[in-house]
């Protein structure tokens, strides 16, 4: 940000955020001049999303004694993220649902090895017409317990999700 300070008519921030403001005519220059810094201080595979993950895990094995176990693995934060599971095999059990404002978030249910849990996705509402009942994915989660109605019970807070393809 410092080397692109000119470009800016102020900015501020610490390691893990930023703020700016700049003229509307200056911000195709800045986000070039950024986008040079960025390029010559990280290696190209640093700027390649990948998802990272503690371990596989079944559905059978998300019990909410399991889950409060990894709970009080915490607190978590930026020096300890929270735990992140892979779920594979699972299959959409019924059309996804977009919930909250506007529908921004989408409301799922899997199934797998004969059980079933549900799970959110944040601000994943408008994936709701890409995805039905039925189709087969892997999931990438982190285990929540919800308290409801006096009973607890195990749900998931959807990280990424890929669908299975088929095999030839």
């Amino acid at each position: 940000m410092q080397r692109c300070a000119h470009h800016l008519d102020r900015w501020g921030g610490h390691d893990m955020a930023a703020g700016l403001t700049l003229h509307r005519d200056a911000l195709d220059e800045f986000t070039r001049a950024l986008t040079e810094e960025i390029n010559a201080v990280h290696p190209a595979a640093d700027l390649v999303r990948t998802l990272r993950y503690d371990c596989v895990a079944t559905l059978d094995e998300l019990t909410v004694g399991a889950v409060e176990e990894l709970a009080a693995m915490g607190p978590f934060g930026a020096g300890n993220p929270s735990i992140r599971l892979r779920l594979d095999g699972l299959t959409i059990a019924e059309t996804p649902r977009q919930v909250g404002r506007e529908g921004k978030h989408l409301q799922l249910r899997f199934r797998g090895h004969g059980r079933y849990i549900k799970s959110i996705a944040w601000r994943w509402g408008e994936h709701s017409a890409n995805l039905a009942a039925g189709m087969p994915v892997d999931v990438l989660a982190k285990p929540t317990l919800s308290h409801w109605g006096g009973s607890t019970t195990v749900e998931l807070e959807l990280q990424d999700l890929r669908v299975q393809q088929p095999t030839a």
